[in-house]
């Protein structure tokens, strides 16, 4: 023990501000991907801090952020738009089982933005989407099947789902996939089955009633009435774009800002209720005599 030597006062300082530096995590460690979205979710919607916040949630792997960052590129929100950018995103999350990044994937390659267009594709990632529950996949579907790769079956099949679930949220089917279905020749309501009963059953008593009874009973037709759309007022134009499918953003002045692409057509400048159509047939009863 003779060649030892007492630490000094100055090294024993060095070496506790080390070992405090190592133990001690660092201000970028202490944020998780979750603490990154919460905070997301309270900043200025649209705003570059928002966007710069969802991206440090998407680098660390978050699956929802993922799928934010992905929107906010395609529709020119706190970034500049970027279609490749969005898709990079969206496969991302869509990579990690996340329903709404699996749909947006699958409608990229069924416009084609950001990747080459391909239906094949389309459906695989839109019938993801759907198995998961994911109900704008269900429309889609039967657009894709109706007008792309052409099986009527499962058009009619998607399509009817698309009305169940709006009949179900809502309480009255979708008109716009009504009038697809009606396209497809089927007459279709989630009530078909009872109203088709009481219908035969009031028929029947109304047959017996003219057998027994000599009395005037009118007779009904049924026929088609053309309905505009209520959103877009028959123009089949997007009401927010006016169909241009691209937005004037402007200052605090109400001078001129910047140009987007439209977050509620995507750029199609379709109205997003009709879908372009510009409205539907309903089944309207007429008296005959």
């Amino acid at each position: 023990m003779k060649n030892f030597r007492p630490f000094s006062s100055a090294t024993k300082l060095l070496f506790c501000a080390i070992c405090l530096a190592l133990l001690s995590p660092s201000p970028a460690s202490a944020q998780s991907a979750d603490d990154y979205l919460k905070q997301a979710k309270k900043a200025e919607l649209w705003s570059k801090e928002q966007f710069d916040l969802y991206m440090k949630a998407a680098e660390l792997g978050n699956a929802e952020a993922q799928c934010a960052v992905g929107f906010r590129y395609a529709a020119n929100r706190g970034v500049a738009e970027d279609d490749y950018e969005a898709f990079k995103w969206y496969k991302k999350s869509a990579d990690q089982g996340y329903a709404e990044g699996i749909f947006y994937v699958g409608e990229a390659y069924y416009w084609g933005e950001g990747v080459q267009r391909d239906y094949k594709m389309a459906e695989k990632y839109f019938l993801s989407a759907a198995y998961k529950g994911f109900y704008p996949a269900y429309f889609l579907l039967g657009m894709l099947y109706q007008y792309h790769l052409e099986n009527k079956n499962e058009a009619i099949y998607w399509f009817k789902k698309d009305v169940d679930y709006t009949y179900a949220e809502r309480g009255e089917p979708d008109p716009t996939t009504l009038e697809k279905l009606r396209e497809l020749g089927v007459y279709y309501h989630p009530n078909d089955k009872s109203s088709n009963s009481s219908q035969t059953q009031s028929q029947a008593q109304t047959q017996t009633q003219t057998e027994t009874q000599q009395v005037y009973t009118p007779e009904y037709g049924v026929r088609d009435v053309w309905v505009n759309c209520f959103d877009c007022h028959g123009t089949g134009q997007c009401s927010y774009c006016k169909g241009t499918g691209w937005c004037i953003s402007t200052n605090g002045r109400g001078e001129y800002n910047s140009t987007y692409k439209c977050t509620i057509c995507h750029g199609s400048g379709r109205c997003t209720y009709c879908y372009g159509t510009g409205g539907h047939y309903e089944k309207q009863q007429y008296q005959i005599r």
